[in-house]
């Protein structure tokens, strides 16, 4: 006679199972990051399962990110923030280093892509607003023009900064 709760239970056990999903998802953050050290950067991740999944980034070496004040946050929604700075506040393991995007719930996780992420300066806000707009790639030169026929050229240095080619100023690598 108790043969009739177990059914039940074992019922009630299935159609609750049968509505656990794990993770996938729904935004993956991008294989690239670059950003000016005036404008910050940021990284989206969001992902579906049930339970909803959580979101966590892990850095290089596998261990979980968090919030280190002014120069990184990492938001409720998943979003990794990484807040402008000054050239003397950079730090190679922030600004210039590789990070994942995990989602996970009671049913599984998964893992996003690397992100290798990079930071530059820039010299002035006319040129960290164009450069930011229209970077050139890695070893190629691009000329702007802001309206009053006065050209800009920028290449892309190894150190992924922005150099304004032209008779005025060069800025550095950080």
């Amino acid at each position: 006679m108790s043969y009739p709760c177990v059914i039940t239970i074992i019922e009630l056990t299935a159609a609750f199972d049968s509505h656990l999903r794990g993770p996938s998802f729904v935004m993956e953050p991008p294989s690239r990051l670059e950003f000016s050290n005036s404008s910050g950067g940021w990284l989206d991740c969001s992902a579906s399962g049930s339970p909803q999944p959580s979101i966590d980034w892990l850095s290089v070496d596998g261990t979980s990110v968090g919030d280190v004040g002014g120069v990184r946050r990492v938001l409720r929604n998943g979003t990794l923030v990484l807040l402008p700075f000054p050239a003397a506040a950079y730090r190679q393991d922030i600004h210039s280093t590789i990070y994942r995007c995990v989602a996970s719930n009671t049913v599984g996780r998964v893992i996003s892509r690397d992100v290798q992420v990079r930071a530059g300066k820039f010299i002035d806000s006319f040129n960290r607003t164009r450069a930011a707009q229209f970077p050139p790639t890695d070893g190629s030169t691009c000329t702007q023009t802001n309206g009053k026929e006065h050209h800009e050229s920028y290449q892309r240095t190894k150190r992924l900064t922005l150099t304004r080619i032209d008779n005025e100023t060069q800025t550095d690598g950080l």
